[in-house]
C-alpha cells in the first residue's frame, strides 16, 4: 500500500501569513487628479499612531491611509520650511551618531511607548 508524502502545511500557512502581512491594508487617494500611487512600509507603532491621529480628526473611512496622505501633502505647502527642518533635523540626526532618518525615528517612537505604558 502506497502512502503519499505528507503535505507540509506550516511551510505553506507561514508563506500565506507573510504574503498577507506584506499587502496594503488601506487604500486612499483621489481618483480623478491622482496619477501615482506608491506603497510604503510602516511598523506597526507607525500604523497605530497614524490610525488615532486618523481617527481623532474623524476620519471614518481608511483612517491610516487618509492621514498619511494628508501627512505627506501637508508639509509640501511650505516647502522652503521643510527642507530648513529636515537639514536641520538631518545635522542633529549625524550628529546623534543615527543610521538614518527612519532609525531616529524608531527610536523616538519606541521611547514614547515606553514612556505611555509607564
Amino acid at each position: 500500500m502506497k502512502t503519499k508524502a505528507p503535505v507540509k502545511t506550516a511551510r505553506r500557512t507561514l508563506a500565506k501569513k507573510a504574503v498577507q502581512r506584506s499587502q496594503s491594508m488601506e487604500c486612499d487617494g483621489d481618483m480623478i487628479a491622482t496619477n501615482h500611487w506608491i506603497q510604503i512600509g510602516l511598523t506597526r507603532a507607525q500604523v497605530r499612531a497614524i490610525t488615532r491621529l486618523g481617527k481623532r480628526w474623524s476620519i471614518r473611512k481608511w483612517p491610516c491611509a487618509t492621514m498619511a496622505r494628508y501627512l505627506i501633502a501637508l508639509p509640501l505647502l511650505n516647502l522652503e520650511e521643510t527642507q530648513a527642518k529636515l537639514v536641520a533635523l538631518t545635522k542633529y540626526i549625524e550628529a546623534e551618531g543615527f543610521h538614518s532618518l527612519g532609525c531616529y525615528c524608531d527610536r523616538v517612537m519606541r521611547a514614547q511607548e515606553r514612556l505611555a505604558k509607564e
